[in-house]
């Protein structure tokens, strides 16, 4: 049972949000980071804009 002491539990406001190690390739682990990348820049983007 190596994968549940690599298991993650944060729990934020009233949700539990549970990071289990991924068994994926790292092509698919360098396209999620690019699609989280690109959320990242659009939120702060869309932040920046409403402060103006």
């Amino acid at each position: 049972m190596k994968n549940e002491s690599e298991r993650k539990i944060f729990y934020i406001g009233n949700s539990r949000i549970e990071i289990v190690p991924p068994q994926i390739t790292e092509e698919e682990r360098q396209a999620r980071l690019k699609e989280i990348q690109y959320v990242c820049w659009y939120l702060w983007m869309k932040c920046m804009n409403e402060t103006k």
